[in-house]
């Protein structure tokens, strides 16, 4: 354990309004996530009929940050509404994660947003915005069929 000492009474205030040090930005950008919306990795038009191949239409996301995201009750929405909601998942850094239109079992690579109606990504074009948990855009992408 440290000693921690106050300054004399004649050294001056120490206050400083100066960004942060170029050691403490490195600091700080070491300790984030960054998760974006990966259109590389994503297949928004699923080989033949969407409807009937909705595991095949996904969207990808990958963390771009050198820390795990914590992604518990994010969210994933189209332009039209059709909303996914995260349960308890974290992304590692490095990582990606599909997240299918259909339904089956979760694992650390691939989630099922399970959607019984129709397939969620429009072949003509659409929006995808990822959303915190207190509801902040992280990311958006619009593609055009």
């Amino acid at each position: 354990m440290g000693t921690w000492a106050l300054p004399a009474a004649s050294d001056p205030p120490a206050v400083s309004e100066a960004s942060p040090s170029p050691a403490a930005e490195q600091r700080a950008s070491e300790l984030v996530a960054v998760v974006v919306i990966d259109p590389g990795c994503s297949q928004f038009n699923a080989p033949g009929d969407d409807n009937a191949n909705k595991n095949e239409e996904y969207i990808c996301l990958t963390n771009q940050g050198v820390a795990p995201a914590e992604m518990e009750a994010w969210l994933i929405h189209d332009e039209y509404g059709w909303r996914y909601t995260f349960s308890a998942f974290s992304l590692a850094a490095g990582a990606s994660v599909r997240i299918h239109s259909g339904c089956g079992t979760d694992s650390p690579e691939d989630l099922l947003w399970c959607r019984d109606e129709t397939a969620i990504w429009n072949n003509s074009g659409d929006c995808a915005t990822l959303l915190d948990s207190q509801g902040e855009i992280i990311h958006q992408d619009c593609y055009s069929g």
